[in-house]
C-alpha cells in the first residue's frame, strides 16, 4: 500500500519492523528510484502503545509477522527483538501534528489497538482526514474499545469486511455505529 500510495503521487511515511520486508520496501523504493526524493519516509520499528524492545514472531509469510505469536502457525515461528515507538512521538517528531495527513492505514495483525493507543494525541487533533485499518483483533471487547475511542476523537465507521470482502461480524455493527447499522439493513433490502 506504501508503494501503491508513492506511485500515485501522494508522501508516505511508513513503519516496517520486520528485517525482511523493510529490505524489500528499501529495494522496490531503490528499483522505483524513489529512495532519493523525500517522498516515502520508512522506519525500521513497528508502532505500539509504548516505546520499547518486543518480540515480533515471524513465519513463511514475511508479511504476516506479529507481536502476537499464537497468530503464527507454531512449527514456524522464529523470534526476532525489534524496537517499538508511539506513533505520538513520531508525529511530534516529524510535525505532524502542525499539518493535514490524508490517510493513516494500520495493518498490525493484531496490534491495532496499541498503535491507536500510543498515538492518541495525532488521532485527537483533528489533522488525519482518514484512518483505513486492516482489523485482526478477534475480541469484541478490544475491537469495541478501540472504535470506541476513534468515536470519541470524530472518527465514523464506514464499512466493516472481511479479508474476503464479506461483511465483518454484522452482527457487532449496531454497537459501534448506527451508519453502520442502517446500511445492513440497505444491503440486505436490496437483495
Amino acid at each position: 500500500f506504501s508503494l501503491y500510495s508513492r506511485a500515485h503521487g501522494h508522501d508516505v511515511a511508513a513503519f516496517e519492523p520486520n528485517k525482511v520486508m523493510f529490505l524489500r520496501v528499501c529495494e522496490s523504493l531503490q528499483y522505483n528510484n524513489w529512495e532519493n526524493d523525500n517522498t516515502v519516509s520508512l522506519w525500521n520499528y513497528g508502532l505500539g502503545a509504548q516505546a520499547g524492545s518486543f518480540n515480533l514472531t515471524t513465519g513463511n509469510n514475511p508479511g504476516g509477522s506479529s507481536f502476537h505469536e499464537d497468530r503464527l502457525a507454531p512449527k514456524f515461528r522464529k523470534k526476532m527483538t525489534v524496537e517499538v515507538a508511539t506513533l505520538d512521538s513520531v508525529a511530534i517528531q516529524e510535525g505532524w501534528l502542525d499539518r493535514q495527513v490524508s490517510l493513516l492505514k494500520v495493518d498490525v495483525e493484531g496490534f491495532e489497538n496499541f498503535v491507536f493507543e500510543g498515538g492518541k494525541r495525532l488521532i485527537y487533533n483533528g489533522n488525519v482526514e482518514n484512518i483505513f485499518m486492516e482489523n485482526s483483533i478477534h475480541n469484541i471487547t478490544v475491537v469495541g474499545e478501540m472504535i470506541d475511542m476513534l468515536y470519541d476523537a470524530g472518527y465514523r465507521l464506514n464499512e466493516i469486511r472481511t479479508v474476503n470482502g464479506d461483511p465483518y461480524h454484522e452482527d457487532w455493527w449496531p454497537t459501534f455505529n448506527p451508519m453502520l447499522e442502517e446500511r445492513a439493513k440497505h444491503e440486505n433490502n436490496d437483495e
